[in-house]
């Protein structure tokens, strides 16, 4: 009887050259995601990569060549780099928030309820 195939023993990795083709970048855990729409690909394949960016992006991103669409890549990075700046200046405001409630609730006599 014949053994399936694994993904995870063929060694595939991140090729340099989706980045600015197809506008795909590679996460911590070393899976593919589409910087325009953020979705992430299960198996490293330039097949995979390459029938979502032609189904989803190509008719918005296909006049870009070279420069311009290492212009528009770039500019997604931008973005993607102020958002997690943003989220994570929102979780030291959620954090500091939190805290003054809790003083609140702690400094009362009665006891305060949420309802």
């Amino acid at each position: 009887m014949l053994n399936k195939r694994k993904i995870d023993v063929e060694n595939r990795d991140f090729n340099d050259k989706w980045e600015s083709t197809y506008l795909f970048t590679a996460t911590s855990a070393g899976k593919p995601q589409c910087r325009v729409c953020l979705q992430v690909i299960s198996v490293m394949k330039e097949y995979n990569i390459k029938r979502i960016y032609e189904s989803n992006h190509k008719a918005d991103y296909g006049e870009y060549v070279s420069e311009a669409r290492s212009a528009v890549y770039a500019d997604y990075e931008k973005v993607e780099i102020a958002a997690v700046d943003f989220c994570a200046s929102a979780d030291d405001a959620a954090v500091g928030s939190s805290c003054i409630v809790c003083y609140l609730f702690g400094v009362g006599e009665k006891q305060k309820t949420l309802y």
